[in-house]
């Protein structure tokens, strides 16, 4: 019989409703929930899931994705090792910082996805956060993963329009003084943007 083998490293930043976790585990889990929004990635190895859509797989490299209240389990493909990042929301932080003003909630509706530019997002801002990071850079990734995971609908209306004189707002900001403390809420103001369309003008 293997060994267990259950390792849990977990990074908190309660001011921003996030806990980035990094998980080595042989461990099955039962059906359980969270209270959190999640989102990850599979490091290494495979799991297997029950889901609200049925049984999925996550291998190497896939994102996975958690629902609050959403019911799901956990198993090792062949009882292997896998290692996975997650990183969770608490809904309500989410919702008011990083997702579109007239959202008043969002769904996850792939548990599993093979999407390497999210998976290399998950990764950039897991990386951010056990490093300790600026909190203009980790919301500017939190921002991205968020609209990355959005329909393509929201996405087309929060990129409809062209913001080039706000924008140049927000960069003379920031090359008048690169080390001050500034965070994107603080950016978006003094644009007239939401933080989503500040995120993405500034990007284009």
């Amino acid at each position: 019989m293997n060994n267990r083998i259950h390792q849990v490293t977990a990074h908190r930043f309660q001011s921003m409703g996030i806990i980035a976790m990094e998980l080595t585990s042989n461990h099955s889990f039962p059906r359980h929930t969270h209270d959190e929004y999640g989102i990850g990635v599979m490091v290494s190895g495979g799991q297997r899931s029950w889901s609200g859509i049925g049984q999925v797989e996550a291998l190497q490299g896939d994102v996975i994705t958690v629902n609050p209240g959403e019911l799901h389990d956990g198993h090792p493909i062949d009882g292997g090792i896998r290692q996975w990042r997650i990183i969770y929301f608490d809904p309500k932080i989410l919702v008011r910082l990083y997702m579109p003003e007239d959202a008043q909630e969002t769904e996850f509706i792939s548990p599993s996805l093979r999407d390497p530019k999210t998976a290399a997002c998950v990764n950039m801002l897991f990386a951010r956060l056990s490093n300790r990071a600026d909190r203009l850079g980790v919301e500017e990734l939190v921002t991205q993963l968020m609209l990355r995971l959005q329909s393509p609908n929201i996405r087309a209306k929060h990129d409809f329009a062209s913001h080039s004189a706000p924008v140049a707002k927000v960069r003379a900001r920031i090359e008048e003084d690169p080390s001050s403390h500034i965070t994107l809420s603080d950016l978006a103001a003094l644009s007239g943007l939401s933080r989503y369309q500040t995120v993405r003008s500034f990007a284009r």
